[in-house]
């Protein structure tokens, strides 16, 4: 598949979400839909953006009279990617909680994505989770889901 062309369904499927979401945040309370709002529009001038670059880029690339570079439909890292997030989702909701599941999820992912420091891993797969703590629990009083563990 053509480079270009992918970048351009990536910005059909995010307008597409941005119009579910918006379509889906109608039945909020009217104080959360003023937050929700300025996120979706934020989301739909930068997607707007995105796609006016591909097309434009797309455009382009004929007038040289080349297609474009050529992807990989299956690409290792980020199908790999999506499956640590679904296993990171499936251990986060039934049992472990949401600070031992990140915990995991931040070691596991970055060991996959090639980074193989294993004090670095350790480290920032116990400190990304407390400083989501501390912006969550403590500063905003937002509780994260529980588990069996943390």
């Amino acid at each position: 598949m053509d480079k270009h062309l992918s970048d351009s369904l990536i910005g059909a499927v995010l307008l597409a979400l941005v119009a579910f979401a918006y379509g889906t945040s109608r039945s909020f309370p009217e104080k959360s839909q003023f937050f929700v709002n300025i996120l979706l529009a934020a989301l739909l001038v930068l997607t707007l953006i995105y796609l006016a670059r591909s097309l434009w880029n797309i455009a382009r690339a004929r007038q040289e009279g080349h297609g474009g570079e050529r992807i990989r439909f299956f690409n290792e890292k980020i199908w790999g990617g999506i499956g640590f997030f679904a296993v990171y989702i499936f251990l986060m909701i039934p049992g472990l909680g949401f600070y031992s599941s990140t915990a995991l999820f931040t070691f596991g992912l970055s060991w996959f994505l090639g980074t193989r420091q294993v004090k670095a891993l350790a480290a920032a797969a116990v400190a990304f989770p407390l400083i989501l703590y501390f912006i969550f629990q403590v500063a905003l009083g937002v509780y994260l889901p529980a588990g069996m563990l943390i």
